[in-house]
């Protein structure tokens, strides 16, 4: 009979793991920057760290495609269009959790901080991905805007899933 060689090996953490990790941690929050094109024009968008797929994937028209944040709860995304846009609407194709949507605008016109433009809308729990619609009220000129999608039962971290977003 062949004799058989065993091995025990005992792992620990280095004295530092701590420290490392909170580094790590911090390096993941640190805002991703692209430029994508969104409806035909650039634009410059920063964005919370990805596990999954590509920020341009939330603009390329196609619902199939997917993004998730890596532990950003809620997942942000800073727009920033080269030309001004006219927008009097966003949609957002998210997953099946409860989710929050909102989007502050940011006018060509500035209007007063203390006014800013928000628009919100949170949705309940379905089976499949879904669109969240969010209406303006009216057409406003804007240079970009922040869009923040969040679970809204989960902490972070949490994976917040994206499938399009598409801006009328």
């Amino acid at each position: 009979m062949e004799s058989q060689d065993f091995y025990l090996v005992r792992l620990s953490y280095v004295d530092n793991i701590a420290e490392i990790i909170a580094r790590e941690q911090a390096a993941r929050r640190i805002p991703q920057e692209a430029d994508v094109v969104i409806g035909g024009q650039l634009a410059h968008v920063k964005y919370s760290f990805l596990d999954m797929g590509d920020i341009s994937m939330a603009f390329d028209g196609d619902v199939n495609t997917l993004m998730r944040s890596m532990e950003a709860n809620p997942l942000k995304l800073e727009i920033s269009f080269v030309k001004p846009q006219r927008l009097h609407g966003v949609t957002v194709q998210v997953g099946g959790t409860p989710t929050r949507v909102q989007v502050e605008l940011r006018p060509v016109q500035d209007t007063s901080a203390a006014n800013p433009l928000i628009f919100s809308q949170t949705v309940p729990a379905t089976p499949d991905p879904r669109p969240v619609v969010l209406d303006f009220g009216g057409e406003f000129e804007v240079s970009g805007i922040s869009l923040e999608v969040q679970n809204v039962l989960d902490s972070e971290p949490a994976h917040v899933h994206v499938w399009e977003v598409t801006f009328k």
